[in-house]
């Protein structure tokens, strides 16, 4: 720890409101339960509380969006409760406020990347992904920090400074999407709309004990999603996503940003068997050039690996070997994969640095073959998706202990943040679910298992609602 925050703490959280997933705020504006002005309104008293503490909202539109709110209740106000009803289907998130990282284009909002550089540049368009959420009725708040271009697993940028982990200001909520999961575990926020390129969304869930999911590649549209939209658009490691308080969101919110991949996801996680699915689990990548996974962390994962076994049925082994085994062998200096395989593969693509020749033992889709070989068909891996939490700038480090969310972007493999509880110091438990490509639903199917077994989300700020 290089600094220690003299910050308030998070103010009680008084207002039921704040305390309800998407699938709730959304049911409850359709019902007349609360206006969708009492819900934008309730989380832009909520993030203006909490922001001086965590950094997270760097620009907003809240006129705009309470405007849109009381737009949303005229409407609402027409209709018959039949016509209410519908909306469950037409417009899945009507009334419900969302937010998303600076760097995926929010029409209007600043979309500097965090560089001093392109201070005062504003996003001419929506990325298609907050468009579709846009049209499912959700209302934009504003958007978050990001460090700059969003290439960092720490949230901090001259031009906008550093975010604050909700449970203790002297930790990080990482990067790059840790604006959004810093206002988001903080109730500032009940949507988060976040990219991963190396663990972006999944890191940042995990430092503040809420869901996130990188969606296989092609789901969710990547149009105005970046700094350099054109560059990425048809990347295959970058992937946009949500982040949620729930894991039932997940689904929700995938089946609005990606309504050709996602259609019917419900129904397929809902179908999914536990019993037929086998599980693999590791407890880290379990190699010396990698923190190692600590204690409290094993033990959620083993507690989380049992509890489906004895639940469900599900078949379970143990994967450490093999994948340890790969990363020994690369750095004494035989690995069958490469660096850009395992860590750099993400950059290599991205910037089309010339590959690795299509017959060399190296060229990195013989590798993600054979791990998808390996996994085999309707299995997920759980394995952490850090070793531990850091203090500001800790990471420094530590910068291949990213390593185990990075591997599944270089092999394109979906994968499910999943909070486990909190350790003895109160900070946030999780792992990993990761399938193989387009087999988000499994994913998701072990979310929710798990969130039933060890209560998903759990608020930092103390709750208060009478």
């Amino acid at each position: 720890m290089l600094f220690a925050p003299n910050l308030p703490p998070l103010p009680p959280i008084t207002d039921p409101i704040l305390l309800q997933d998407c699938t709730a705020l959304a049911e409850w504006i359709r019902k007349g339960k609360r206006s969708a002005e009492q819900v934008v309104s309730a989380y832009i008293q909520r993030t203006k509380a909490v922001n001086v503490s965590l950094n997270a909202m760097v620009d907003d539109r809240y006129e705009a969006a309470v405007r849109e709110a009381r737009e949303v209740d005229r409407t609402l106000a027409t209709l018959t409760e039949t016509q209410r009803e519908a909306l469950k289907e037409t417009k899945p998130l009507l009334g419900v406020p969302f937010t998303c990282k600076e760097v995926v284009m929010m029409q209007g909002m600043n979309h500097t990347g965090g560089l001093v550089t392109r201070k005062g540049i504003k996003a001419n368009a929506d990325a298609e992904a907050n468009t579709r959420l846009k049209q499912a009725g959700a209302i934009a708040l504003g958007v978050t920090n990001v460090p700059e271009i969003g290439i960092w697993c720490e949230t901090t940028s001259t031009l906008y400074g550093r975010s604050n982990n909700p449970y203790d200001f002297t930790r990080t909520p990482g990067g790059s999407s840790g604006g959004e999961s810093s206002l988001l575990s903080g109730c500032g926020t009940p949507l988060s709309v976040g990219s991963d390129v190396g663990g972006s969304i999944r890191m940042p869930a995990y430092f503040t004990g809420t869901f996130g999911h990188k969606p296989s590649p092609e789901w969710v549209s990547l149009i105005n999603g970046a700094m350099f939209p054109e560059k990425v658009k048809n990347s295959r490691v970058l992937a946009i996503g949500p982040l949620c308080r729930s894991a039932r969101d997940l689904t929700l919110t995938l089946e609005v940003m990606a309504p050709l991949k996602a259609k019917g996801l419900r129904s397929k996680v809902d179908k999914t068997n536990l019993s037929k699915v086998k599980i693999w689990w590791a407890e880290g990548l379990d190699t010396p050039i990698v923190s190692p996974t600590n204690a409290a962390q094993k033990k959620a994962l083993k507690e989380a690996v049992t509890y489906l076994n004895q639940a469900y049925g599900a078949r379970t082994e143990r994967s450490d070997a093999w994948l340890s085994w790969e990363w020994l062998r690369f750095w004494c200096g035989f690995g069958r994969f490469t660096f850009g395989l395992l860590m750099m593969a993400t950059v290599q693509k991205l910037s089309k640095v010339k590959e690795e020749p299509k017959n060399s033992p190296h060229y990195w889709k013989n590798k993600k073959k054979m791990l998808i070989d390996k996994l085999g068909s309707n299995s997920v891996l759980i394995i952490p998706m850090l070793p531990r939490h850091y203090y500001h700038n800790e990471i420094l480090t530590n910068t291949l202990d990213v390593s185990h969310t990075a591997l599944f972007n270089a092999t394109e493999m979906p994968g499910s943040a999943v909070p486990l509880g909190l350790d003895n110091e109160g900070m946030p438990l999780g792992v990993q679910v990761v399938a193989l490509p387009d087999d988000d639903h499994l994913c998701m199917a072990v979310a929710e298992a798990l969130e039933k077994k060890f209560g998903g989300w759990i608020s930092p700020s103390p709750i208060a609602v009478k």
